[in-house]
């Protein structure tokens, strides 16, 4: 989505409403994260608590 918007030049409202979302302050947050943090921080994290270790 960031691509074709980068490409078009559309606004987030135009790209969410080109790709059938309800949300475009979602493609604005991951704009500035992909500026902020690059490719790695679009990368889905691991969620929760580590394991317990078995000591």
């Amino acid at each position: 989505m960031l691509n074709f918007m980068k490409r078009t030049g559309t606004s987030y409202l135009d790209t969410a409403i080109e790709f059938n979302m309800n949300n475009p302050s979602l493609i604005a947050n991951w704009n500035r994260i992909l500026l902020k943090e690059g490719i790695e921080g679009l990368k889905e994290k691991a969620k929760g608590r580590p394991p317990m270790s078995k000591n």
